[in-house]
């Protein structure tokens, strides 16, 4: 895979410990996220329009090098009770 190249997409949830979470990509895939790839904020929150890149692992594709797109003016609100994509809601995570 091009690690050159890069992505955007939305941040779609992030869990509760603020760890990790997935990026909803246009296409309605979902991409792995940890709070170690972003280089630009502390943190990220559902809603936020982000580039990034992407790596494969032995567990799957993750993004990488992930960037916030403007500030906390630009985050859009998102419903913090809408589950990811093919994960039901009350599953936990």
């Amino acid at each position: 895979m091009d690690t050159e190249t890069r992505f955007g997409g939305c941040v779609h949830h992030v869990a509760d410990c603020g760890a990790f979470g997935w990026i909803l990509l246009p296409d309605g895939e979902t991409l792995f996220l940890h709070r170690k790839a972003i280089t630009n904020a502390d943190t990220l929150k559902p809603g936020d329009q982000v580039t990034f890149q992407i790596i494969e692992t032995p567990r799957g594709l993750k993004a990488v090098d992930v960037e916030l797109i403007g500030g906390d003016a630009d985050r859009v609100q998102a419903d913090p009770e809408d589950p990811p994509p093919d994960r039901p809601p009350g599953s936990g995570w």
